[in-house]
């Protein structure tokens, strides 16, 4: 994919929010919002901002499950032109229903094939499809290396992975960001 197709901060007035309404942009996007944060007015259409997507079905029959999430996937190609990716797992012991997660990508953070998704923890099986920012990704990092989990890639999905697998839901009064994912334990 192309970088230039991420807009410049001096663009990002004209893109985020509504007409006629205050948008606050931070100047450095791996701080948080602070009280210096940028507020300017906007005006006029907004065009597509390009970002990651996720999409998803629970379905009974997994030989439709699949077709439709692909199709989910095709139509949103413009929010992530990098990289897809499809997982499927079953719902439940002994049902014939399965989960299917799509995953449309915009590598910002890792730019590397370890941040491909649906991401799968190697030791639990569990998937991630995420679509956002963890601030504080670092520092969870540090603190699940604290606790003996292992993190290989440079960028905030594994570590959001890494830590619902290893603290369950309680991880999520941990997180500091803005995000939407989809999590299959």
């Amino acid at each position: 994919g192309s970088r230039s197709a991420i807009p410049r901060l001096s663009r990002l007035p004209a893109i985020m929010g509504q007409p006629g309404r205050k948008c606050s942009i931070r100047k450095d996007r791996h701080q948080r919002p602070s009280p210096e944060t940028v507020t300017v007015p906007l005006t006029g259409p907004l065009p597509t901002l390009p970002m990651c997507g996720i999409c998803g079905i629970i379905g009974t029959d997994p030989r439709q499950v699949e077709p439709a999430v692909r199709k989910m996937m095709r139509a949103m190609v413009h929010r992530g032109p990098d990289d897809e990716g499809y997982e499927q797992r079953p719902v439940g012991p002994g049902n014939s229903a399965v989960a299917g997660l799509g995953f449309r990508r915009l590598a910002i953070l890792d730019l590397s094939p370890a941040g491909h998704q649906p991401m799968i923890n190697p030791d639990t099986g569990d998937v991630l499809v995420f679509n956002g920012e963890i601030y504080n990704f670092r520092e969870l990092r540090a603190k699940l290396a604290g606790e003996g989990i292992e993190v290989r890639s440079s960028g905030d999905t594994e570590v959001l992975l890494k830590a619902l697998s290893h603290w369950g839901e309680k991880a999520i009064d941990l997180l500091d960001g803005m995000f939407a994912f989809a999590f299959y334990d």
